[in-house]
């Protein structure tokens, strides 16, 4: 399978997931000899994938309201209108970041708010909050917070999941987050004396 590969991860033993440029994602059953993969193609000029719980789901943000969600141990068993975003005005119908927990799975837009969908239901996600998570491109979650990543001197958001309460943690070019039992981790993008440094703030 060709093409530059943007996200690779293992959500759970047996399962490794590519984010490929062009819209592709693709998932490989490591159990099975060969190749393996089950290719899935979206249909937005950016997409959107993450995993919790052993789960992926998978969203657009252009074109397609729809987030994807792959459960269990076949590959195929793919639901693509798992949870839909309602239309709120903007020009992305679908998700520009996805988060995900045991409970919830978050999704930030275009327009700059927050919206959520429980995880055992899927359905119509719903309008949680409006917030400054402007040009959302990356996502982490913990037990407490979930957290936005921005481009362009966006930054780093972290949204209490209780309270609704949040906060700018960082101001800058930021492509990737990432949260553990230990802290939550980011790195600078923008060109520039600073670019490359990674940041942690620590539990």
């Amino acid at each position: 399978m060709a093409g530059r590969v943007r996200k690779l991860f293992r959500p759970r033993p047996g399962l490794l997931v590519l984010q490929l440029e062009g819209n592709r994602v693709a998932l490989f059953d490591l159990a099975q000899p060969g190749d393996g993969s089950s290719p899935r193609v979206t249909t937005g000029a950016f997409t959107y994938v993450t995993s919790g719980g052993g789960d992926v789901f998978v969203g657009a943000s252009i074109d397609d309201p729809n987030v994807q969600r792959l459960s269990g141990l076949r590959l195929d068993n793919i639901e693509p209108s798992w949870a839909t975003l309602p239309d709120s005005g903007s020009d992305h119908k679908g998700p520009d970041a996805l988060a995900t927990d045991c409970i919830s799975t978050y999704a930030a837009r275009e327009d700059q708010s927050i919206w959520r969908v429980p995880n055992d239901g899927g359905g119509t996600f719903t309008r949680w909050l409006d917030a400054g998570a402007r040009q959302a491109v990356a996502s982490a979650a913990d037990g407490r917070y979930v957290y936005f990543a921005a481009y362009n001197a966006g930054g780093v958001f972290a949204f209490d999941k209780t309270s609704s309460d949040w906060r700018h943690i960082y101001n800058g070019n930021v492509w990737g987050v990432h949260a553990d039992l230990q802290g939550v981790y980011w790195g600078e993008h923008e060109p520039g004396p600073d670019a490359g440094k990674i940041y942690v703030v620590r539990r």
